[in-house]
């Protein structure tokens, strides 16, 4: 009888640890959101949000992207032929390069007008439109959340589809490079901070 008691003892502490595990484990890969990290990290965060990477990806409401004060001159006008009721997304636009989403999530491709590269005071380059991929022209889908996206998730044309757009083969838990896109899903850190 002891045997079995210890037995019996030995499968509920394994079954008691095994949920444990997998609350533990589940709480570990929830996001809090950029905004819970600045709660505590204010200086740093004030810092991060200067430096371009939460705007590696924005979402376009009919107005040009938002770039802070001071940080870059940004894109001011979409692709010719366009208005900004036709892009969905910009891809970039910090310092350096914008390329364009459409309304259906599908990066803007072709010959000319469809990247738009920053004047560059240190190159001595001024603003101009190129190219972007003419081999894959007039679009092709957005694949690219490992690097401009946080939680990423690749889901193929099957979707599902961030937004809901079927160009984004893809979902994620913030657009942009944001705390957690480096340092890991934080919901558990946020919840117990020591």
């Amino acid at each position: 009888m002891f045997r079995y008691q210890i037995g019996l003892f030995i499968v509920l502490v394994l079954a008691a640890l095994a949920t444990l595990s997998d609350t533990f484990a589940t709480s570990d890969r929830e996001y809090a959101g950029s905004e819970t990290c600045a709660g505590c990290h204010a200086e740093i965060s004030e810092d991060y949000l200067r430096s371009g990477h939460p705007l590696k990806i924005q979402k376009v409401d009919g107005t040009p992207p938002v770039f802070p004060q001071g940080t870059s001159p940004g894109v001011l006008a979409p692709p010719a032929g366009m208005d900004w009721e036709e892009i969905s997304y910009v891809i970039g636009g910090y310092g350096w390069k914008a390329r364009f989403m459409d309304r259906d999530g599908y990066i803007l491709t072709g010959e000319a007008n469809r990247q738009f590269n920053l004047a560059n005071d240190q190159l001595g380059t001024a603003g101009r439109w190129t190219s972007y991929d003419p081999k894959t022209a007039p679009r092709k889908p957005y694949t690219c959340g490992d690097c401009h996206t946080t939680g990423w998730r690749k889901t193929g044309p099957e979707g599902p589809h961030q937004d809901g757009l079927p160009g984004i083969h893809g979902i994620w838990q913030e657009p942009g490079v944001t705390c957690e896109a480096c340092h890991g899903p934080g919901a558990l850190h946020a919840a117990n901070p020591t």
